[in-house]
């Protein structure tokens, strides 16, 4: 039940990430972000660029995490 209960917590906390990374990609687009300073929307698009890897990264050691009950749940490497 723990271990259930963490993995959705960990979910849950990436697709937050996710949400942000979406927000912020709607500003790129945005006519208010061409008003920010170039060197502010150098570091933004950077910024998206990192959370967007990420997040990749998070899913990917969520989605190599065994299921709960299962026979890898709990073994340590």
């Amino acid at each position: 039940a723990d271990a259930l209960r963490f993995e959705r917590e960990r979910e849950r906390r990436v697709s937050e990430l996710d949400d942000k990374i979406a927000s912020l990609g709607r500003f790129i687009k945005s006519d208010q972000f061409r008003r920010v300073p170039s060197i502010e929307r150098n570091r933004l698009r950077a910024q998206r660029s990192a959370m967007l890897s990420y997040s990749s990264i998070l899913w990917d050691r969520i989605a190599e995490f065994p299921a709960p009950g299962s026979r890898d749940a709990g073994a340590s490497q």
